[in-house]
């Protein structure tokens, strides 16, 4: 690896051109990218797991009530396009990640029992984000750079965010299943013969017709659902204080040029 880096650093038409980190844009910018990119992702894999595996949501009504999040993002596009020749980028970039996390937070507040429509809300405001966090962020990333650096910057750029979204798919699915692990024993601490509120469960489903092995299995796979709920609620909470963060790295950049036209490569 050290002997990668020095090639890299002193060879003149280096392979990975380790170079372009030596601009506080860029550098800032391709940090913001992954980590709100890997979020983002994060998050995009997550909610349809969630509605999917716990909530009984078929693909395609999984697929259904996330689609707020691509109409709003494709109407409100060509607006942000136009907000960028005006106002300073980093602006841009903090109203994205300011939604995206008011989109978490309502999120936050789903239960297993949450309607479509309430489902549909918070991937609806997700949309104002995806229509300007993109745009906004690489414009400040790739500031100043030189034309004939530009194709070099934007590939290493989206190559490290590729690579940042595979590790937030890995990490996300760990966290869900760690976080129900820890919930679920928390809630079996309140699952004994000595607890009046397990008891009156226990003999209401009795009540109901089923012997007691079924309703302890009953109650056995609702307390799963709440540990899987729980878990995805730390996720959604964790996720938003992540976007609040990045805004503070944002204002850390130097604000960018305000013509929008990137410049093109020679």
């Amino acid at each position: 690896f050290i002997a990668f880096l020095i090639w890299e650093l002193t060879e003149d038409h280096p392979i990975v051109d380790l170079s372009l980190f030596k601009s506080r844009n860029f550098t800032l910018g391709t940090i913001i990218f992954c980590l709100g990119n890997g979020v983002f992702f994060a998050n995009m894999i997550l909610m349809p797991l969630w509605l999917q595996t716990q909530l009984g949501y078929t693909a395609t009504w999984a697929g259904l009530v996330s689609a707020p999040t691509g109409v709003v993002a494709v109407l409100l596009t060509p607006l942000a396009a136009g907000l960028m020749a005006r106002a300073d980028a980093r602006l841009v970039a903090s109203i994205a990640f300011a939604a995206a996390a008011a989109s978490y937070f309502l999120r936050a507040g789903l239960t297993n029992d949450a309607s479509f429509i309430a489902i549909a809300i918070p991937l609806m405001v997700q949309g104002v984000a995806s229509a300007s966090f993109f745009i906004a962020v690489v414009m400040i990333t790739l500031d100043a750079m030189p034309p004939a650096r530009i194709p070099a910057a934007s590939g290493l750029a989206n190559f490290v965010r590729i690579i940042a979204s595979g590790f937030a798919a890995s990490i996300v699915t760990t966290l869900w299943d760690n976080r129900e692990t820890l919930h679920q024993s928390r809630l079996a601490d309140a699952t004994s013969a000595y607890a009046p509120q397990f008891n009156a469960a226990l003999a209401a489903l009795r009540s109901m017709g089923l012997d007691d092995l079924a309703a302890k299995a009953a109650m056995t796979r609702g307390m799963e659902g709440q540990a899987y709920l729980l878990a995805s609620l730390d996720i959604f909470t964790l996720s938003a204080w992540l976007c609040i963060g990045l805004i503070g790295l944002l204002w850390l950049c130097h604000r960018p040029a305000s013509d929008a036209t990137l410049p093109a490569a020679d």
